[in-house]
């Protein structure tokens, strides 16, 4: 019969590729959380640079209808003005869609948009009050979202 090895020499033996193992379970432990922190922050990113630019276009639209507004309100105008503020509610659609896929913190500048945006825009040719509230929300939300977008790895 052969000679029986004890355990202490075995582990010897192999310990070269013990240690190979745990470094390799270690690698893989690293690289799956490292691609999953990747993913999401890519993630992350692609939606805050979609709200940024769905925020620009709101902007886009406020001023367009606060400082081109003409001193006669004729059919045309109206048109045109009903339509920018259907476009609004569009773009107020989509950012509320992406608010919370970043964070309640989102969400809820969302809201606050959503509801300075109801109570005002139907006076966004006639009064600067109404176009300065719009401006200050979507400037709020932008500023949270280029910080937010700063803390991403």
């Amino acid at each position: 019969m052969g000679k029986k090895i004890s355990f202490r020499q075995q582990f010897s033996n192999n310990l070269i590729a013990i240690i190979s193992l745990l470094v390799a379970v270690a690698a893989l432990t690293y690289n799956t959380w490292r691609s999953s922190t990747t993913e999401l922050n890519r993630n992350y990113r692609s939606a805050s640079f979609e709200l940024i630019i769905q925020l620009a276009e709101l902007q886009s639209i406020t001023n367009d209808l606060h400082f081109n507004a003409p001193a006669d309100n004729n059919a045309e105008w109206q048109r045109y003005f009903d339509k920018a503020l259907i476009q609004g509610w569009g773009h107020i659609a989509l950012i509320e869609d992406l608010s919370p896929l970043l964070s309640a913190d989102f969400s809820q500048e969302a809201q606050k948009l959503k509801a300075t945006w109801q109570q005002s825009h139907r006076q966004l040719s006639s009064s600067p009050a109404a176009e300065q509230d719009i401006t200050e929300r979507i400037q709020a939300m932008r500023t949270m979202t280029r910080q937010f977008i700063a803390t991403l790895d």
